[in-house]
């Protein structure tokens, strides 16, 4: 049984956009498929042929590179894939997951069978083929299709997919240029770490393109971190050693659909006629966006046409469903650990140990006195190499110290993690699509005696589920704001 009816109408949340320096050459191919518009749809695309592109980001790069890939100064020009649209089934059912610091799911359930709107076996094939998941027109997931499971009692295919990020899951690093090779500055921006890490990884072979988004505000951030070689590190776990420090970032991939202006529909909410002549095919286009430090961001939702602060309210607009006070994440002491580098004899010397230890204010770690709670070590190991023949060693050593301070101001309180159930048709589940956009909410409660809750709440994870009529259920993970906020010493 599919969806009966669309749900109600609801402000959307600003979509991601398509930037400005992003463009793709022409394909001589007409959409086959298209989206009404109309609740929960899901899209099918197929990966199409290696196509060259162009980059005119801001983003100044003076490797020189191989494999035919130039980007020098700003333009960079290579080869990736893109995916076209070539069916939009209705759903049988449809799971939307988002954790912080990993990349988004989704789990969809569509009818077996030919046209109008089952699957055939040739129509979905993992790796090759994508899937885009909609909500009365508005984009709420599109990524990779990574497995695919026929019922055939229930005649249904599921598929389970990952975001576009999620190929970096199977990516090893470009681990020359993080050592400042290749003429490549040791010290480098974080924009041109996630370039020389992901993208260039992501051209080689039977990589997928994916723009990086940089906000024009956003202040230089200089790192001078060396993976070093013979580690094999994915490219998202080097993607997440850079993002989790001091002034870091969080990292989540933004698609956009782009179609032709004879489509008459929304593209993610832009006007019609925003890429005229330039697509000729309906295409979803990955990119890699990050925010502009760990700090939380406050979310705000349109409240009579103006952006206000969200507020869930306890048997108002939300229901807390559980309420777990967690101290086993308690810690007084943190200690971070690297990759030891060669075997010498100073490699245990206070300089070059590979790792480092950060104790709370006021406490002797050595007999624990003015420590309000007995001693308790929290111990974190970081694909970060430490070595005292690499002059990058002190530079990630002190990469080590930020993330030893980051883990201990997590720890430095019991964790409070209520699960909250946001009531159908009250809110657009868009705002929730993303847990790595580091927002966080007000949460209040007083309907009974323990559940006595009011502050500010961070949203690590979100679980967005349709329901046959059309309206949609999210779940939401949080945890108190204060442990996301960046230690300032």
């Amino acid at each position: 049984m599919t969806f009966q009816q669309a749900p109600r109408e609801l402000a959307e949340p600003k979509p991601y956009n398509l930037p400005d320096y992003y463009t793709i050459q022409h394909r001589p191919e007409r959409p086959k498929a298209e989206f009404t518009g109309v609740g929960w749809e899901v899209g099918i695309y197929t990966r199409g042929p290696r196509m060259r592109e162009v980059m005119d980001e801001p983003v100044f790069d003076e490797a020189d590179l191989a494999f035919g890939s130039e980007t020098k100064g700003t333009k960079r020009i290579y080869w990736g894939f893109r995916f076209g649209l070539k069916k939009v089934v209705p759903a049988l059912e449809i799971s939307l997951n988002s954790q912080i610091d990993e990349p988004n799911t989704a789990s969809v359930t569509v009818p077996l069978g030919g046209d109008p709107v089952g699957i055939l076996r040739g129509e979905v094939y993992p790796y090759d083929t994508a899937i885009e998941v909609t909500y009365n027109g508005f984009s709420m997931f599109a990524g990779i299709a990574w497995t695919c499971r026929a019922n055939f009692a229930d005649q249904s295919l599921t598929i389970n997919a990952g975001d576009f990020l999620s190929f970096q899951k199977y990516r090893t690093s470009d681990r020359t240029r993080m050592k400042g090779e290749n003429k490549q500055a040791r010290d480098m921006d974080i924009v041109d770490a996630l370039w020389c890490c992901a993208m260039r990884s992501s051209n080689l072979n039977a990589g997928i393109h994916a723009a990086v988004r940089r906000d024009a505000g956003r202040p230089e951030r200089r790192r001078g971190v060396a993976f070093g070689y013979g580690q094999f590190n994915t490219v998202l776990d080097l993607l997440y050693e850079w993002a989790d420090n001091k002034d870091g970032f969080y990292i989540y991939d933004a698609p956009v659909r782009v179609a032709p202006s004879n489509i008459n529909h929304k593209m993610n909410g832009e006007p019609e006629n925003s890429y005229t002549g330039r697509y000729p095919d309906t295409v979803l286009i990955p990119q890699v966006w990050f925010t502009k430090s760990r700090e939380p961001v406050q979310l705000k939702v349109p409240v009579d046409g103006v952006m206000q602060p969200l507020k869930l309210v306890d048997r108002e607009n939300c229901e807390i469903t559980d309420l777990l006070i967690d101290a086993s994440s308690y810690a007084n002491i943190s200690t971070a650990v690297g990759t030891p580098g060669s075997l010498t004899n100073d490699r245990q010397s206070t300089e070059w140990r590979p790792w480092v230890s950060e104790f709370s204010p006021g406490m002797d770690p050595e007999d624990g006195s003015a420590s309000p709670v007995p001693i308790k070590n929290i111990v974190v190991k970081h694909n970060i190499r430490i070595d005292p023949k690499d002059p990058m060693g002190k530079v990630n050593l002190s990469l080590l110290a930020d993330k030893a301070k980051i883990q201990l101001n997590r720890a430095k309180e019991p964790a409070i993690i209520p699960t909250v159930r946001v009531y159908p048709d009250q809110i657009h589940p868009g705002f929730f699509r993303q847990a790595n956009m580091g927002q966080y909410l007000r949460l209040e409660s007083r309907t009974n005696d323990y559940a006595q809750i009011d502050g500010d709440y961070m949203v690590v994870g979100s679980k967005i589920t349709a329901e046959k009529d059309g309206s949609s259920i999210v779940d939401l993970n949080l945890v108190q704001k204060s442990k996301f906020e960046v230690p300032t010493t």
